[in-house]
């Protein structure tokens, strides 16, 4: 092969690589808050729940008592155990009141259906930002509260 074909295509391949490396960034976050795809932001729910922004959001809703809470990471390995944080009411006929802040256990509830510790209550596995969540909120009459988010 002559000499100059095989700089040209010597030059061609370092230039694509360098595009390829460049365009993997390198690590860079984005700055602005992601927003939810609209089958998630939509979602079918019993009632309407809030959630405030940031890493240890406060969930909110109105006119029920939560019976179970449990958040889900979407974007976690789906192979393993997801869960973020699940908790259950201690009084399945009283519930536990809004507004919950994550990781903190509210007043009326306990971990697990028994109120054994488990591997992610009372303690909740750190939030991260970016991820897509699901906060899935069953009252003691079994009507459920649905909601994404991204932290």
């Amino acid at each position: 092969m002559p000499r100059n074909r095989l700089v040209s295509l010597w030059t061609r391949a370092t230039v694509a690589l360098g595009v390829l490396v460049a365009g993997c960034g390198g690590g860079a976050t984005p700055t602005a808050p992601q927003s939810l795809d609209p089958i998630y932001a939509n979602y079918p729910t019993d009632f309407p729940i809030s959630v405030s922004s940031g890493l240890t959001p406060t969930f909110s809703w109105a006119g029920v008592r939560g019976g179970s809470l449990k958040v889900t990471d979407y974007s976690a390995n789906t192979i393993t155990l997801n869960d973020s944080w699940q908790f259950f009411s201690a009084n399945s006929n009283t519930g536990f009141s809004s507004p919950v802040v994550y990781g903190t256990l509210p007043a009326g509830a306990e971990c697990g259906l028994f109120g054994e510790a488990t591997d992610n209550c009372p303690v909740a596995h750190p939030l991260v930002k970016g991820h897509l969540y699901e906060l899935i909120i069953i009252t003691p009459d079994l009507h459920a509260g649905v909601k994404f988010f991204i932290p």
